[in-house]
């Protein structure tokens, strides 16, 4: 079913006035003492979880770029053309076997 119509009521002009109206601290539903509230479900909170510990890893793991120069210094590096091949498949959207 579609419900199109507001009777004639401009819903987005009246909640536009209320707030320019209301003051910083005021409660949003007058009378009420209430404002909006939020309850984070547990796999919210967990996915918060995991976000904030993301943060606090470093963007470039040091120890390993400073062991890959040394191997190509050395010229001991080996690339593995397979997985770099199964890594840009899998970046692409293709399936790697």
């Amino acid at each position: 079913m579609k419900i199109d119509k507001t009777g004639g009521v401009d819903l987005a002009r009246i909640y536009s006035r209320q707030t320019a109206e209301r003051k910083p601290g005021e409660p949003l539903r007058p009378g009420t003492g209430e404002g909006d509230s939020v309850e984070l479900s547990s796999q919210a909170r967990e996915l918060q979880s995991f976000r904030q510990k993301l943060a606090e890893l470093p963007a470039v793991r040091t120890e390993l770029v400073e062991q890959l120069k040394a191997e190509i210094e050395a010229g001991t590096f080996k690339a593995d053309a397979r997985k770099i091949a199964e890594g840009l498949l899998r970046e692409w959207g293709g399936e790697a076997e």
